[in-house]
């Protein structure tokens, strides 16, 4: 009878210490509902040496990681490089129904707005923004809309968004939907494709093809490098003299050939 009180008095902490531990492993699971791959971008000058910011370019450039059920777009608009858009967007998981939209994304419009969009009728959004605060807004209707912190919110930056459209859940908290960081949204060992367009010519790239997932908050870089040999950025265009291009002006006594700069 003893031995029985000692063995009931230790199981009761052991069942305790169990929950406690399973508990822990879903609190710590809502707040990082899924592996996010977060995709850098480095500049570097034709010497080798990273800029600290990126060069004012005149063509826009986007990179575009793609992957089963979700995708990334960054873009990085003409003459204004530092402001990077980046868009995130989730795919209905196989098995989802009808019920569940085809797709959900949240554009990254600055630090402190972003768009949420979905295939079905926004039901409801959360921000989270990068002090670990939530703010929750209901009753939403449309495709489309953009939204920043409001009252002790005002002027955070957000860092993530859940977006409630039709039936997609992420059992992050009551009622909320699909979660987006500003990375890409895929778990481990997932496969995934970057590529890049719009560089300007006399840029090389690194970081661009297929990878997998590493899990644990991923994460990838892609290099653009000045090329050694700069592009020309002075043509000259014959507009007068007798001879062909191709071929030698020869100017018996006085004359004169007119050429004009194009950029």
């Amino acid at each position: 009878m003893t031995n029985n009180r000692i063995f009931k008095a230790n199981a009761f902490p052991l069942c305790v210490l169990v929950a406690a531990v399973w508990f822990a492993s879903l609190s710590a699971f809502a707040t990082d509902p899924k592996d996010t791959v977060t995709i850098n971008k480095e500049w570097y000058d034709s010497a080798g040496a990273k800029l600290a910011s990126p060069p004012n370019l005149s063509a826009t450039v986007t990179i575009q990681a793609d992957s089963t059920y979700a995708w990334l777009k960054i873009i990085y608009p003409a003459n204004n490089t530092s402001n990077a858009i980046r868009t995130s967007a989730v795919l209905a998981p196989d098995g989802a129904g009808a019920s569940w939209p085809e797709e959900v994304s949240a554009v990254f419009n600055n630090a402190r707005s972003v768009t949420a969009n979905s295939t079905k009728d926004l039901s409801n959004v959360v921000l989270l923004f990068a002090d670990g605060a939530r703010q929750k807004f209901d009753s939403l209707t449309g495709y489309s809309r953009t939204f920043s912190g409001t009252g002790g919110n005002a002027g955070k930056t957000i860092v993530g968004i859940w977006i409630k459209s039709g039936s997609n859940k992420s059992g992050d908290g009551d009622g909320y939907g699909s979660f987006m960081s500003k990375g890409l949204m895929i778990s481990e060992h997932d496969k995934y494709t970057v590529a890049e367009t719009g560089l300007p010519a006399g840029w090389t790239t690194e970081g661009l093809g297929k990878f997998e997932s590493q899990g644990n908050n991923d994460s990838h870089t892609v290099k653009n490098r000045m090329n050694l040999i700069p592009n020309p950025a002075v043509t000259l265009v014959k507009t007068a003299g007798t001879a062909a291009d191709g071929e030698i002006l020869a100017i018996a006594g006085p004359g004169s050939v007119i050429y004009k700069y194009e950029v």
